[in-house]
Parts: C-alpha cells; structure tokens; sequence
C-alpha cells in the first residue's frame, strides 16, 4: 500500500468490525497543505479514480463477489451520466465540470478497481514524481 494509499480505509473498517464507532463534526477545522504536484486537476481526477476503487476492492477482499458486480454497475452508470454531464460542460466551457470530471472518475475507478490500474499516488511514486 506504500503507493496506492487505502490505509485509512483499511484502518476503519478494522476498527468497524471489532465495534468501533465513529462521529462526524461538521464544525471541526482542517487544514490540509497540498504541495503543488497535488493541487492540479489532472492528480484530483487520478485521486478520485482510485478514492472509486475502494468499495469494489473492499467487497473483492471479502470475497462478496455479487457486491463487486453491483459496485461495477454502479460505476457504469455514474461513468456514463457523469461523463455525459461532463462532456456538456466542457463544450459549454463551464467551472462545474471538474466537479463531474471527478463524479466520473469515481465511477471509472469502482469499473476498473483491479492491481493493474491502481494509481501510483503515494510514499516511492510521489518522491519519483517530485524528482
């Protein structure tokens, strides 16, 4: 997982299964730096593609198969809507479309969640990235 992230998902379902529980504070401040190499649209629609791959990866690692299809064909259909969205967007030159650039990606990521289309995000492809 040293490039492709997903501890955190990883980590809360863990807890999750031995009755962890968890809140959500809506008031809570956050400050995140985003060094410049993440804050362009082309590696916020890599992110979104592989955030995507997680719930079809997490149904394949429990071997709920059935749950795998479904999440594909949640993906299809949230690929096919949100590219179309996206493609009106661009032609109409609007700001929205990273907005469902990212939608899509999502779904293209819960399509095509396999090994060999993970996104190298993190930890030995950032440093090469950076290089």
């Amino acid at each position: 997982m040293d490039q492709t992230g997903g501890e955190d998902d990883r980590l809360f379902t863990a807890l999750q299964a031995r009755g962890g529980r968890f809140g959500w504070a809506a008031d809570a401040w956050v400050d995140e730096f985003a060094p410049p190499d993440r804050a362009t649209l082309s590696y916020a629609l890599m992110r979104a593609f592989a955030y995507g791959q997680s719930p079809s990866q997490m149904a394949a690692a429990r071997g709920d198969w059935p749950g795998v299809a479904r999440w594909m064909l949640i993906g299809a259909a949230q690929a096919a809507v949100w590219g179309l969205a996206s493609l009106t967007l661009a032609l109409l030159r609007r700001p929205a479309r990273a907005e469902t650039l990212d939608r899509m990606s999502r779904g293209l990521g819960k399509l095509f969640w396999t090994k060999g289309f993970e996104p190298k995000l993190y930890g030995a492809a950032m440093l090469r990235r950076r290089a």
